[in-house]
């Protein structure tokens, strides 16, 4: 098992029903900013990352060949939100650490 640095993301791996689990929450602020319906999210890969909480940085499928980055924050409390979203990956797209880009002020 990988070794986790606080601070640091770890490797890639596979998601689980619990990375899914917090990608279904954020779905429909994605489905909000891209202003389309994703009738296929489900998520591949992920790299958690330990900070106060966990920054999550995951691999979406939404079909056709189309992928998205998400970068989602759960606090202590176990509250999700996303915080970050890029279009135009691919599956072979490496998931890289990327700056949280998305405020809800």
């Amino acid at each position: 098992m990988s070794r986790v640095v606080c601070g640091g993301a770890a490797p890639a791996r596979d998601a689980s029903d619990e990375v899914q689990n917090v990608c279904d929450q954020v779905k429909p602020r994605v489905e909000q900013i891209l202003g389309a319906s994703l009738t296929q999210y489900r998520a591949l890969k992920y790299r958690p990352q330990t900070v106060a909480g966990i920054n999550y940085f995951v691999k979406v499928d939404t079909g056709n060949g189309n992928f998205l980055h998400l970068r989602i924050y759960k606090n202590l409390k176990g509250e999700v939100e996303l915080s970050g979203l890029q279009e135009g990956k691919t599956e072979l797209e490496e998931i890289e650490y990327f700056e949280r880009h998305l405020n809800f002020d």
